[in-house]
């Protein structure tokens, strides 16, 4: 114990140099894009676009998917429909987004006056800034006499074109159908709505953080006792 005073005691009097270190917590973190789907979102307004053959009526029956159609009879024995195209979408995709694809999904029919021939969804079409028909694709899906989905494009589909956020987002950015049938003058083929998804990747910054990795440090504080 004298041992221990001896040794201890001159150096607890003497002046003492005592470090206080306060410690703080950096969050690093990486930003990873996120790809998101809107849809379907269902159109608040409809236009016929053509005026040659048969123009669509009771268009603002393609609003939702509730059975009430719109309809197109049919002039001759073997005869295309206008287009009928749903527009007002109201999407509100984030500024910057890429787009990565879109699908247009239409719920069709035909009736008997058809023929088992050729009565195709005959092109479906994506208008861009009110201008008409901009980009089209040729599903060939064969009508049913029920109520049905047809899909053209997917979540990774652009159609052969480019768009923006705010071409997606503006109120005339639609899509639309014909439907060639072959059959008896006066066939009726219907259309109950058109629907749309749309794919797409936020622009960096717009992501959600992902941490990376934790970094502790020390910020040190000397403070001299005598």
């Amino acid at each position: 114990m004298i041992k221990f005073l001896k040794f201890y005691l001159p150096l607890a009097l003497s002046a003492i140099l005592i470090v206080v270190s306060v410690g703080y917590l950096q969050l690093r973190y990486t930003q990873t894009a996120v790809a998101s789907s809107v849809g379907p979102i269902y159109p608040t307004g409809a236009a016929d676009f053509g005026g040659v053959n048969c123009t669509w009526a009771n268009q603002a029956n393609i609003y939702a998917e509730d059975g009430s159609v719109a309809t197109c009879i049919l002039p001759g024995t073997s005869s295309n429909s206008d287009y009928i195209v749903g527009q007002g979408y109201g999407f509100s995709i984030p500024a910057g987004a890429t787009i990565n694809g879109i699908q247009e999904d239409t719920m069709a029919m035909k009736d008997t006056g058809c023929t088992n021939y050729a009565e195709n969804i005959d092109v479906a079409i994506l208008t861009k800034n009110g201008t008409g028909y901009y980009k089209y694709k040729l599903p060939s899906n064969t009508l049913t006499t029920s109520l049905t989905y047809y899909t053209s494009g997917s979540s990774s589909d652009l159609w052969g074109g480019t768009f923006t956020a705010g071409d997606i987002n503006a109120s005339t950015f639609g899509a639309g159908i014909k439907i060639v049938c072959n059959g008896q003058s006066g066939s009726t083929v219907s259309v109950d709505t058109i629907r749309i998804t749309v794919t797409y990747t936020l622009a960096a910054g717009g992501t959600s953080p992902t941490p990376a990795f934790i970094q502790f440090g020390f910020n040190q504080v000397d403070k001299k006792l005598n």
